[in-house]
């Protein structure tokens, strides 16, 4: 399939750079980012592995981990948001 997508240049000038950085053809990388960005997400629990399964095997809490950095920024120590 061929596309026609219009980009802003210095859209194009960054991704021609990245596909360059990597010794990849222009098309091809384009295509690969395309591709990659269609693949749905990898659930968190794969992505982390072992890694998952030791926190949660811990008892620890979303928030108790994430408190140290609550106040990172400025913040007055509420709640940080949190992805799942």
């Amino acid at each position: 399939m061929t596309l026609t997508i219009p980009i802003a240049p210095e859209v194009e000038a960054r991704l021609r750079h990245r596909a360059a950085a990597q010794g990849e053809d222009f098309s091809e990388f384009i295509a690969k980012l395309l591709s990659h960005s269609a693949d749905p997400p990898i659930p968190l629990e794969e992505f982390s592995g072992p890694i998952h399964e030791r926190f949660r095997a811990s008892g620890m809490t979303d928030d108790v981990t994430l408190q140290p950095f609550a106040t990172i920024g400025g913040g007055s120590g509420g709640s940080l948001p949190v992805c799942r």
